[in-house]
């Protein structure tokens, strides 16, 4: 009796190990020989690179809504002129950093709070936009997520900067 429980159990697991295996040479052969399936694992491909692609634009939207609103809870509309322009430089300085780095999504993050804070976004925009190490960054960010100034402007001395 144990023998044949011995046979049954190692059946078993046989069947259990070999099924991947069989599997993954029914998929090999279906994807070498069938265009049709080809074209359909290309497809599925296509599609799930563009919804992980939406998912990080959503994620990378949220970021800045929620830095833009930490922002707005942090900061006060009067600011000291030194203060307010210190905030902006370290935020460009930060930004900078992480482009060069490699770290996009800091550096962008940097890049929209200094732009954000800055009375002529314009201005900062343009004077930044001439480093040929953040151009892509500001590009992608500007992609992602369109600049949009707030009503109030925090008022700096441009001279300052």
């Amino acid at each position: 009796m144990t023998r044949s429980r011995r046979g049954v159990v190692a059946i078993l697991v046989g069947s259990v190990l070999l099924c991947p295996i069989l599997y993954c040479i029914y998929f090999d052969y279906k994807r070498r020989h069938d265009p049709a399936f080809r074209k359909l694992l290309r497809r599925t491909g296509k599609h799930h690179r563009q919804r992980e692609a939406k998912l990080q634009n959503l994620r990378f939207r949220r970021l800045i809504d929620s830095r833009i609103s930490e922002l707005e809870l942090n900061r006060r509309a009067t600011l000291p002129p030194v203060e307010n322009s210190r905030f902006i430089l370290d935020n460009l300085s930060i930004g900078e950093n992480c482009a060069s780095q490699g770290d996009y999504e800091n550096s962008a993050l940097a890049f929209y709070t200094a732009l954000y804070v800055y009375p002529s976004p314009e201005e900062l925009l343009n004077s930044v936009m001439a480093d040929d190490n953040v151009r892509p960054v500001l590009q992608q960010m500007i992609k992602l997520r369109p600049f949009r100034p707030p009503a109030q402007r925090y008022h700096v001395s441009p001279t300052i900067l």
